[in-house]
């Protein structure tokens, strides 16, 4: 169609709406673009900028939280694990104490020394009864094994008990008194620890000679095999570096079959090291024998020269820490959909 048809008054007069000139929809400001769509109302941007920022708020304050009570938690696992420790140690040194005021009644037999101190008057006489002296001790008390006694020279006078300790006996200082040392014993191809409690025999207040008692330990060892109260992976270990440059676990392990085993001094971990150095520490997520990270806590056993170690998996130590994370996520999604449907919700009732 020419542009001069379309000016003609008999069209215009058929087609009146073809003379209109078609013009664009205005918009207001800020509506977007598209024709046909409401623009947001201040009330209803306030609503949604609320809605964002509790739940910006709400997962710093979860955020916070779950440091503030993991940390609180690793504290208080922490003080559990060492008052274990200190439990453990306390109750072995409670049996060292039940056997030293056991050796102090034979000790202090009146008749015992003053046989030791006429020894040297009549050599046959005082050995015999001595000997009926420390029989009738070693009869007495279950748990000891064989006592010795010596003249000041440490001649042996007599002896009573079925354990041989051996060479490793000759290496004990005989006037150390109250000396706790553990001996390796070897009878019929089975291998067994022993407590050596050594101490002097006095008469007025001069020493006389000396006595070497020898103690089962059996009782001790299975207490440290006690694993109440240290989960599904925790265990008490005794360790003592009974030849030079080897680390030995009397009480073997819960993860292991043997009942006790070596280790170079070297490939001991930092925890086996502390124990035997005598040191009350604690550690986090180190590895031990079985190079699995753990937690643990150390003690000294009295003066004897044994270690205690109590320590668990860090993997079962972190369990609960696992759920309070689990649990904080859970609970700031739970909040985060709340706020989300009530901010809608409330969008909706106000755009409406």
């Amino acid at each position: 169609m020419s542009r001069g048809l379309a000016k003609h008054p008999i069209w215009s007069k058929l087609y009146p709406a073809a003379q209109v000139p078609l013009q664009a929809e205005k918009l207001p400001a800020g509506h977007g673009g598209l024709p046909g769509r409401k623009p947001l109302d201040l009330r209803t941007k306030l609503i949604f900028a609320l809605v964002l920022t509790s739940l910006v708020s709400t997962a710093m304050l979860g955020l916070f939280s779950y440091q503030a009570s993991s940390n609180m938690l690793r504290e208080l696992t922490a003080q559990r694990l060492d008052a274990l420790a200190n439990t453990r140690a306390e109750d072995f040194e409670l049996v060292g104490e039940a056997w030293r005021e056991a050796l102090q009644q034979i000790r202090s037999r009146t008749e015992l020394r003053e046989q030791l101190a006429g020894y040297d008057g009549d050599p046959e006489a005082a050995r015999a009864k001595i000997d009926r002296i420390v029989e009738d001790a070693v009869a007495a008390a279950d748990a000891i094994e064989h006592i010795a006694v010596f003249t000041l020279d440490r001649t042996l006078v007599a002896e009573a008990g079925d354990v041989e300790l051996g060479p490793a006996s000759n290496a004990i200082e005989l006037d150390s008194a109250g000396t706790l040392s553990f001996n390796r014993s070897r009878e019929a191809g089975e291998i067994g620890f022993y407590t050596v409690l050594n101490s002097p025999l006095l008469v007025a207040g001069q020493r006389v000679g000396y006595m070497e008692s020898v103690l089962d330990i059996g009782d001790t060892l299975e207490l440290a095999r006690d694993y109440r109260g240290l989960g599904e992976t925790g265990e008490t270990l005794l360790v003592d570096e009974i030849t030079p440059g080897i680390l030995t676990v009397l009480n073997g392990s819960r993860h292991l079959e043997e009942l006790t085993f070596d280790l170079p001094l070297e490939q001991a971990s930092a925890p086996m090291r502390a124990a035997l150095a005598g040191d009350s520490a604690m550690f986090e997520n180190v590895p031990d024998y079985r190079n699995e990270p753990v937690w643990a806590a150390t003690r000294p056993l009295g003066d004897s020269g044994v270690g205690v170690i109590v320590k668990i998996d860090t993997e079962e130590m972190h369990a609960p820490l696992r759920k309070l994370r689990d649990r904080m996520v859970d609970m700031s999604l739970s909040v985060g959909a709340l706020a989300i449907l009530a901010g809608a919700i409330l969008a909706f009732f106000v755009a409406s």
